[in-house]
């Protein structure tokens, strides 16, 4: 915040300012809680006459869309170089918005060549690409993170955007049984665009009211309450910045700190092992049955109670890990996902699952999805695995559809 003086038409001012990165990430929930950047400019005259004291508050909001799709391209192995895939996405706001989408091999001297994605917006002078994360998904109908860029921190507008993936051509044709079933490569985009000013106006202006503190003026001005963050929010504040954590959990591969009474709280498992059973060394729990990814979106919700961006393999271990460490709430949410997102792929999975944990309600909803397709999945391989890992299993479900044949 600046303090900006305005004396015979010269401008004066500090040239100090916070660095976007601080602002935008590293200092997130202080800076722009609900997404919203709050500044307080004070601005004087001088001159020969007198200028009453006043107060103006002025509101601006900027309009983002966040656009999702699948894109596939057939026949990867015979694209050739600079050769172009694209696919027009229609935007959801009224006026219509066309991104242009084109994949091609560029030759790189350091290594081999690469795979990039270049995005397009139809009219570049209204639309800004803010950032794109790409996901490739692999013959087990899994999402593996591909490529990433944030154009938050470039100050010079582009006229392009381009995201190259981590896998080269050769790369994805060596690992083909596995990137690219029926030799197609399937990409998830999940781009953030920036359209433009959606408003912009002052809201109040009040003068010579210096000397009569208004209550309405302060609530209705920065101070809402609306832009004020919340206790899960500040919650969360405290785990990212690591304030005062006092145990540490620790996976095959790293370590993350946390606070005991957020754990004991949000998990009868951990409320167990540092409470209960009351051990001298629980300053360092283990937890190498989880992998990285799963226990830093489980701490996330130890503190926000919100799961965001959930894949199915995401979804999956993290149900695994709301059983082990008894978060009933997790586990709903995980299970609701899964059980809107059964397929004929991961419904022989699935099923080993809710048997597994004894989950009736998830197991019924996915022994009617079998039966419902009996065709496809009693002839596929993930079921032939059910057969030989858990023949019981698999003989009890079979058994019911004579048994409903029969009623």
């Amino acid at each position: 915040m600046n303090n900006i003086s305005f004396e015979k038409g010269i401008e004066c001012g500090t040239s100090i300012f916070i660095a976007r990165s601080k602002v935008l990430i590293q200092n997130k929930q202080a800076y722009l809680p609900q997404d919203t950047l709050t500044i307080c400019c004070r601005m004087w005259m001088t001159d020969e006459g007198i200028c009453d004291e006043g107060q103006i508050f002025a509101r601006t909001r900027i309009q983002f869309e966040n656009i999702s799709f699948v894109h596939k391209i057939e026949g990867f192995d015979e694209l050739e170089k600079d050769q172009e895939e694209t696919v027009d996405i229609e935007s959801s706001l009224g006026e219509k918005l066309f991104v242009s989408i084109g994949i091609f091999e560029i030759n790189d001297p350091c290594c081999e060549e690469k795979i990039v994605v270049e995005i397009i917006p139809e009219d570049k002078d209204q639309i800004e690409v803010i950032s794109c994360m790409l996901h490739l998904m692999n013959a087990s109908r899994e999402t593996v993170k591909c490529g990433q860029l944030d154009n938050r921190f470039d100050l010079v507008k582009k006229e392009d955007f381009k995201v190259p993936l981590i896998f080269s051509k050769k790369m994805l044709i060596d690992g083909k049984t596995e990137y690219l079933p029926y030799n197609t490569l399937t990409l998830r985009c999940d781009c953030t665009f920036s359209t433009g000013l959606e408003f912009e106006k002052i809201e109040k202006a009040v003068y010579g009211l210096h000397l009569m503190p208004d209550a309405q003026t302060t609530q209705n001005g920065f101070n809402e309450l609306s832009n004020c963050p919340t206790a899960l929010e500040d919650f969360t504040y405290l785990y990212k910045e690591q304030i005062l954590t006092d145990v540490k959990l620790q996976t095959k591969t790293k370590t993350f700190s946390s606070h005991k009474t957020v754990l004991i709280a949000r998990s009868l498992k951990f409320r167990s092992l540092l409470v209960d059973e009351k051990k001298k060394t629980n300053e360092c729990i283990d937890v190498s049955d989880l992998d990285d990814e799963t226990v830093e979106r489980l701490l996330l919700f130890f503190y926000n109670d919100v799961v965001k961006d959930l894949q199915y393999d995401s979804a999956y271990k993290l149900l695994k890990a709301a059983e082990i460490y008894k978060v009933q709430r997790l586990k709903m949410a995980c299970t609701s996902f899964l059980m809107d997102n059964l397929n004929t792929s991961n419904a022989c999975k699935l099923l080993v699952l809710a048997d597994m944990y004894q989950d009736l309600s998830m197991k019924t909803t996915v022994e009617d999805f079998i039966l419902e397709h009996e065709e496809e999945i009693f002839r596929s391989d993930s079921w032939e695995e059910v057969m030989d890992a858990n023949p019981t299993l698999a003989m009890k479900t079979m058994h019911l559809k004579f048994k409903k044949k029969g009623s």
